[in-house]
This record gives C-alpha cells, sequence and structure tokens, in this order.
C-alpha cells in the first residue's frame, strides 16, 4: 500500500465520505451530521485514501449506532500537535470495553455487538491506522459502554508536504 500525499480539502474529504453513507445512516433512523471546518483546512493527504480512512470509521459507527442515534464527523486543527489538523468520528452507539480497547487496531480484530455477532473481518481498522501512520499521522479512540465513541486521526497540514511526487509505502 502506498500513499502520495498533495494538498487536500478537510472539508471535501469530510462531506463525500458522510454523503456517501448518508442512505444508510438514513434507512437506521440515525443522525449523520458532517462539521466542516471554516475555513477549510488544507492537509498533506492522499485524497482518495483519507476518504476510504473517513468512510471507514463513518460506517463502524453507524454499524454500531442503534436507531435513533447519532454520529458526528468533524475536523479542526489540533491545539495539541502544531502543523496538524484532527479528524474524529463520533457515534452515540453501544461502546467498546476497555479490553476490547486494547486490540482494536490490529489486524483480525473484532468486538462484539450487542447481539454478539462480529459483522466483518477485523481488517478494517488497522488498515485506517496503516493509512494513517502512512501520512505521518496518528490514530486512536475515546469510548464508554453505553455511551458510544470517538475515534480520530491526525494529518500534517498543507504546509507540512515533503515534496512533491513524494511517495510513501508500507514496509
Amino acid at each position: 500500500m502506498s500513499v502520495r500525499p498533495g494538498p487536500a480539502s478537510l472539508t471535501g474529504m469530510l462531506r463525500e465520505a458522510s454523503e456517501s453513507l448518508r442512505p444508510w445512516a438514513k434507512s437506521k433512523n440515525i443522525e449523520l451530521s458532517c462539521r466542516v471546518p471554516e475555513p477549510d483546512l488544507m492537509v498533506s493527504a492522499d485524497q482518495q485514501r483519507i476518504v476510504q480512512v473517513l468512510t471507514n470509521l463513518v460506517a463502524n459507527a453507524i454499524k454500531f449506532t442503534s436507531e435513533g442515534g447519532a454520529v458526528t464527523v468533524c475536523a479542526a486543527l489540533c491545539a495539541e500537535l502544531p502543523g496538524c489538523a484532527v479528524c474524529s468520528v463520533r457515534d452515540s452507539g453501544c461502546g467498546i470495553a476497555p479490553e476490547g480497547l486494547r486490540r482494536l487496531f490490529q489486524r483480525f480484530a473484532q468486538t462484539e455487538d450487542r447481539d454478539g455477532m462480529q459483522p466483518g473481518v477485523g481488517l478494517g481498522l488497522s488498515l485506517v491506522s496503516e493509512m494513517v501512520r502512512l501520512h505521518g499521522g496518528t490514530v486512536g479512540v475515546h469510548s464508554e459502554v453505553g455511551k458510544g465513541s470517538t475515534f480520530y486521526f491526525t494529518l500534517p497540514t498543507a504546509e507540512s508536504l515533503p515534496g512533491p511526487g513524494a511517495a510513501r509505502s508500507a514496509p
């Protein structure tokens, strides 16, 4: 897997990922909101790969949120890390137990939903983690059982570009 980062609009990527999943959220009576940064933030990113990351996180949020719940996608400059933006996907879903959090971003790791089901094969979050790492960012999660989860990741702002045409690959 490789990425070719360049200047990319966070607003555009947030909207693309959210809009592609809005029909599914609506079918589950889940309020899906997208709060875009004002003014728009330009990040150093392979736009297609980051849309994949966001789509995966939003899809998981919808999957683990009950009817009538809410999912919020947003981004802002990261106060703790100058030169970085942070994107987050917050849901009002079932949350993740602390023992599940420890291995969440590992390959083939899965958490059970309230019905004891394990939908998927457990690769999505490990791919999210790898794609974000290739962009020079970090990924994390805050979760509380019964109250929901917030998945977040950082990206360097466009001023942090390594140079034109630079590609990064996974080992």
